[in-house]
């Protein structure tokens, strides 16, 4: 049997438009006061915000081969738009749209279908709620994105440990922010959400911390590794 070729991102970014359409009325999946527009802007930041990746982080082993996971996933803003560019762009990584609402994991676990995306996984539950499923690897390398979803870093690396298992190899953690196309004071608010992890009391240390700025949209980039006593969760 012939395999079916592979749409084009093009393609699947219109499948995720019509879909978003399609079915914002029933499950409020983004704003209903002049939706079109204020989708489209949408898109173009989350396609913006893969590009500013890809310039700044496309040779770095956890942006090309971890896995990935967006908490809070909704619409799939920007999990779907970034699953199909990591697929496009030969990404091996798992894909996991963290999603607690009924109605939007439904409609996460749709438009994956209907965008003929490979290796993603709707999770619906709070993030920590329970470990993640297969294809979840321990030990792999992962990066998050937060788009709305406010979370500490703290509370999304609690969520990841678990007893070390020898000759493992220490884990690189990745928490990515979109912090606003604004300036000033609304910049400053959306930063002062974020908790770093205490070293003193957490199993992972932070590396760095990074910027990726267009001019129009800023991400916040914070890097741990796992120290030993720690691992991934391994839902097994």
């Amino acid at each position: 049997m012939n395999e079916q070729p592979t749409p084009a991102v093009e393609d699947r970014m219109e499948t995720l438009r019509r879909e978003i359409l399609k079915w914002n009325r029933k499950i409020n999946l983004v704003s209903r006061v002049d939706t079109e527009t204020r989708l489209d802007a949408l898109l173009e930041e989350c396609e913006l915000a893969w590009r500013l990746m890809r310039a700044r982080y496309g040779n770095a082993p956890w942006f090309l081969e971890g896995q990935y996971v967006d908490l809070g996933s909704g619409a799939g803003l920007p999990g779907l738009v970034w699953a199909a560019a990591r697929e496009h762009d030969g990404h091996r990584g798992a894909v996991f749209l963290v999603e607690p609402r009924g109605k939007r994991a439904w409609f996460l676990q749709r438009t994956t279908r209907q965008m003929a995306l490979q290796r993603v996984t709707v999770v619906q539950e709070r993030w920590g709620a329970r470990t993640l499923p297969d294809p979840w690897t321990t030990s792999q390398s992962v990066f998050f994105s937060l788009k709305a979803l406010k979370l500490s870093d703290g509370e999304i690396l609690k969520a990841l440990t678990s007893p070390e298992r020898p000759g493992e190899e220490p884990a690189v953690v990745v928490i990515v922010r979109f912090l606003s196309t604004g300036t000033g004071s609304e910049l400053e608010d959306r930063s002062d959400q974020r908790t770093l992890a205490d070293d003193t009391v957490s199993p992972y240390r932070m590396i760095d911390r990074d910027y990726a700025d267009s001019g129009r949209l800023r991400l916040d980039l914070v890097r741990y590794q796992s120290q030993p006593g720690s691992l991934m969760n391994d839902p097994r």
